[in-house]
């Protein structure tokens, strides 16, 4: 009975997997998936303030011509993603349209000034063909995202205006409002 059992096991068909391809042994080390990510960061995650990862593949130049045309292309798009984002960024239902306006025209202002780390030299473009960060683009992102998150704070805080009673006080329990 025994020896029947082996016959049978040793002329047995191999196994089938039905999910295609053969597993990968455990003892064998496998490579890793180099293709980017859902997380990555992108324009949307940017605008959104939400996490990310940086795991793109952008196309790299070696010429120092590519390199100074990729650096100003990265520029350019950096800013229209700021400018862009700027206008889109969700603000309180509250403010008025000046409120609003000088709003964006702070958060657009303030991102312009942190272009600079935003070219990458061109070594590299800023974004890949599906629309996500390079990896060395970590410090534009950072710099732009401060930039925008800048923007929904106001401007210039408000303080009540004083009262126009004869002793300097206000209304509210006698107290002097703070002039800013």
């Amino acid at each position: 009975m025994l020896a029947a059992v082996v016959v049978v096991l040793l002329t047995a068909d191999p196994p089938r997997y039905q999910g295609g391809a053969e597993p990968t042994p455990l003892n064998q080390p496998t490579e890793p998936d180099r293709s980017p990510s859902a997380q990555a960061c992108t324009a949307d995650t940017l605008r959104l303030s939400t996490e990310c990862f940086f795991d793109a593949n952008p196309t790299q130049n070696d010429s120092d011509a590519a390199r100074k045309k990729q650096a100003q292309v990265n520029l350019d798009l950096a800013a229209r993603l700021v400018t862009n984002a700027c206008q889109r960024r969700a603000m309180p239902a509250g403010l008025d349209a000046k409120e609003k306006s000088a709003r964006i025209n702070a958060c657009t202002n303030r991102a312009a000034k942190m272009l600079e780390n935003c070219s990458l030299d061109g070594v590299e473009a800023l974004l890949d063909a599906d629309g996500r960060f390079a990896k060395s683009a970590k410090r534009c992102y950072g710099d732009l995202a401060a930039a925008l998150q800048s923007g929904d704070v106001p401007t210039q805080p408000r303080s009540e205006p004083a009262s126009s009673s004869s002793s300097g006080t206000s209304s509210s329990g006698g107290q002097k409002p703070i002039r800013l």
